[in-house]
């Protein structure tokens, strides 16, 4: 059993030479950041023009004083820094700060960092969740920042405890890659979006990510995970993604695209994927081992019989041999015997309010070990097979699962009722109606699809959505469709049997008029309706591949 310790700093070198006259020699740098194991007191200074400054534009760096006991760093910079979800503004209880300590003395390092970043954790009271994450990424192969604790004055005033980031600098890519130079990219967005360029791109308009997406977006399985092989190191990648869904990492790459790096390794052609702002982990201890992949480059890889294979394979190693549920939790304590003094001296409620925390998380990690494990056992193969397409492009579906939603129905598969004798699914309404389907979730890789089948109504009195203020968002009647998207029109009063279909495209669909949905789509026959009946004739059920 492995779990990485990241607490074993690799040496860097000291600070540097001031360019100003009037600026102090900086003092000796101590030692690394990530080899003290201690929590760090640091104070910021910030004189009131950069405050100003802060107020009306928090990205743009300013000049501050970095001091940590007797040692002082003059004219670092400093900014706030924190997503939709942990962003504070300066004068707030608790902003967060990114502090490049080289932004206006070139070369200079403070513990060996040219750049820190000190985390607010105001969406994780236990303060653990980033470090466990990060540690969890670098035991699976996966390149992750280091973490430290500091408790953090700013202007004289005590904003208590943070997490003290490794930035994703030069220095950082020097110790992972052969190369620094390559582009690195920031999400949140897509790869086919306009991210964030953290590092100068060796490319001209963003090549290598443009590269990547087009290989992404092959539509022949095979050919696809060819060419994703040549500028993916999909290895990695894979870990990547097991190591996401392990921890259920779900405001990452591949079910939330939103927190991620991407690096394009020039040293070998191909991209490495990040974890980034791992600070709400293990957040549904039972949630799938087989992700929904809303991620463009997860989708394709996953769906691809190599991509699949390779998964099952890391994700089973990961939760067997690569992780241990007693390491974890030694971990987890060990964590919390040294952040917890500081918070104590604080206030009673500040460490009341850690140690329920850290008892939460320590019970979710238990639950999802079990879970895990309960899931490869009864699962083995991890994820499901794509759909098996005809000479034809044609794919029938089974499966289909009852869901009721809203209101009361009756939902039944009725041997005889289709419309050429062969089995219906049935869904009546009952009392005031109802907002019910039978669903199927399946595995696309890119391309354009159309779902349709044969459907009739009888008495269907179409159901102003409860959900929503506007009626028409989300029109009444019957229908066939994808989760999350609806037809303008659905089938009313009484129809004879009808072919209904619905067109939809996985992955990138530039000028395409057809809803773009996620690879692990969910395929709908819904009825949402004050009164009547839907039936869906199932040997004319089919996904076809366009």
């Amino acid at each position: 059993m492995v779990l990485a310790a990241l607490l074993a700093g690799t040496a860097r070198p000291a600070g540097g030479q001031a360019v100003r006259a009037d600026d102090p020699p900086d003092p000796p740098d101590p030692p690394a950041a990530f080899e003290a194991g201690e929590v760090f007191s640091l104070r910021l200074e910030v004189p009131e023009p950069g405050l100003a400054s802060l107020r009306e534009d928090p990205r743009r760096y300013v000049r501050a004083t970095l001091a940590e006991g007797s040692r002082v760093y003059a004219n670092v910079g400093v900014r706030v820094k924190g997503g939709a979800g942990s962003f504070r503004p300066v004068d707030s209880e608790k902003p967060g700060f990114t502090v490049k300590v080289n932004q206006f003395v070139p070369s200079r390092r403070f513990r060996g960092l040219r750049k820190l970043l000190l985390n607010n954790c105001v969406q994780d009271p236990s303060y653990l969740s980033e470090t466990l994450g990060n540690e969890i990424f670098l035991a699976c192969g996966v390149p992750a920042p280091r973490t430290a604790f500091a408790r953090v004055r700013w202007n004289g005033r005590d904003l208590g405890l943070y997490v003290l980031v490794e930035a994703v600098t030069r220095d950082f890519l020097g110790l992972h890659f052969e190369s620094p130079d390559g582009g690195l990219y920031e999400g949140p967005g897509e790869v086919t979006d306009d991210l964030d360029e953290d590092s100068r791109s060796p490319f001209l308009d963003r090549l290598d990510l443009k590269v990547l997406a087009r290989a992404a977006a092959e539509p022949d399985p095979e050919e696809r995970w060819r060419r994703l092989s040549q500028v993916l190191d999909v290895e990695r990648f894979i870990s990547f993604v097991a190591a996401e869904a392990f921890t259920w990492h779900w405001d990452g790459y591949v079910t939330g695209v939103n927190n991620y790096r991407v690096y394009a390794d020039p040293s070998t052609g191909r991209a490495v994927f990040l974890p980034h702002g791992a600070d709400q982990l293990f957040q549904d201890p039972e949630g799938p081992i087989a992700p929904e992949t809303r991620g463009l480059v997860a989708n394709a890889a996953l769906s691809t019989p190599e991509g699949r294979e390779l998964y099952a394979r890391r994700l089973r190693a990961i939760a067997t041999e690569v992780l241990d549920e007693e390491a974890l939790r030694a971990r987890v304590e060990d964590l919390s015997r040294r952040v917890r003094p500081v918070l104590a001296a604080r206030s009673e409620e500040e460490v009341l309010g850690h140690d329920a925390a850290r008892e939460d998380l320590l019970e979710r990690i238990g639950r999802r070990f079990r879970s895990v494990a309960e899931q490869l056992a009864g699962n083995p193969s991890v994820l499901a097979a794509p759909l098996d397409f005809d000479a034809e492009g044609a794919a029938r579906l089974s499966g289909w699962r009852e869901t009721l939603r809203w209101g009361e129905a009756g939902l039944e598969i009725v041997p005889g009722g289709g419309a050429e004798g062969g089995a219906a699914l049935k869904i009546a309404a009952a009392e005031e109606g109802c907002i019910a389907s039978w669903r199927v979730r399946v595995l696309l890789g890119p391309g354009r699809y159309r779902l349709e089948g044969k459907v009739r109504t009888i008495g269907v009195v179409p159901l102003a959505d409860p959900e929503t203020d506007e009626e028409g968002l989300k029109p009444g009647g019957a229908s066939v469709r994808v989760s999350g998207q609806h037809p303008p029109r659905k089938l009313r009063g009484t129809t004879p049997w009808r072919t209904f279909a619905f067109e939809l495209t996985v992955g990138p669909a530039e000028g395409d008029e057809a809803p773009v949905v996620d690879g692990a789509a969910e395929l709908v026959c819904d009825l949402r309706a004050e009164r009547g009946e839907a039936w869906f004739d199932l040997d004319s059920l089919r996904l076809v591949r366009r």
